[in-house]
């Protein structure tokens, strides 16, 4: 599993680099524009600033399907198939492997766009929205108090909600693409891609509704205190919300990402040649 997940990361590094890449200049140019303009109401500036936003949200959100599924698509339809599948390694590792090294290039996507907005927004509200160095260090602080510490178990949830997901999300592609794959279906392809993502929803409400019927037997029992901020006549404030814990929704995402998993390995070892 180490060198599958050796070799499809060093098959996807450049892409990996070419995308990080142009979140950072993008950033670097909106960077270049605050220290430039003092007109917020620059047509051309707003513009960039949104087409910003939106590369740094859009380069992460479109690799998530692809990643979360073990890149399925070149796996299954191109010559990297017969490559990957000869190989004398189980068919659970192979996919394994290629989910791991998926989920390491969102997670890079992920913490770097992050750092780029968070240098954005800074340089943002220093520039237009008048706060001092003072009123910063005092966010700092209270950030650091209440917003970091005191919201770790929101950090945890929010992170189980992204695992559930990418394995749900990710072993449901899987399986769709591996059942074309096996039964060799080259026609009416996209109508398969919208019954796919039908199937997606379908399952997405069964979720719901199952967590809806949990939260109302249980009630408050799996609840969490996340802390907000906000500014007040010139003070910071940090109001509390209590969060309800999707704990079903959590278990079974995984319990049904799983079961895809397997249905996709099993499809992979009978039904598809290469």
């Amino acid at each position: 599993m180490k060198r599958i997940f050796k070799y499809t990361f060093l098959q996807q590094k450049q892409n990996i680099l070419l995308r990080c890449a142009l979140m950072a200049c993008m950033s670097g140019v909106e960077l270049l524009f605050l220290t430039m303009t003092n007109d917020v109401t620059n047509g051309f500036y707003h513009f960039w600033f949104v087409l910003t936003m939106l590369t740094l949200a859009v380069i992460p959100l479109s690799s998530f399907i692809r990643c979360s599924s073990g890149y399925a698509r070149s796996l299954l339809f191109t010559d990297e198939s017969y490559l990957m599948l000869t190989l004398p390694v189980r068919t659970e590792w192979i996919v394994v492997g290629r989910m791991l090294c998926g989920l390491v290039e969102l997670c890079i996507y992920a913490l770097v766009a992050l750092l780029l907005f968070a240098v954005v927004m800074l340089f943002w509200i220093i520039h237009y929205m008048g706060f001092h160095f003072q009123d910063l260090f005092q966010l700092d602080l209270g950030l650091i108090n209440t917003i970091l510490v005191k919201n770790i178990p929101g950090y945890i949830v929010l992170l189980f909600l992204v695992i559930a997901g990418f394995i749900l999300i990710g072993n449901i592609t899987l399986a769709v693409q591996t059942f074309l794959r096996s039964f060799n279906i080259r026609r009416m392809r996209a109508l398969w891609t919208v019954g796919s993502i039908l199937l997606l929803m379908s399952i997405l409400s069964f979720i719901g509704t199952i967590e809806t019927q949990a939260a109302a037997v249980v009630g408050d029992a799996f609840s969490i205190t996340i802390y907000g901020i906000n500014r007040y006549l010139g003070t910071f404030i940090y109001p509390a919300v209590t969060v309800h814990v999707p704990v079903v929704s959590i278990l079974l995402s995984i319990a049904l990402g799983i079961g895809c998993f397997f249905l996709s390995v099993l499809l992979l070892k009978k039904k598809v040649e290469v």
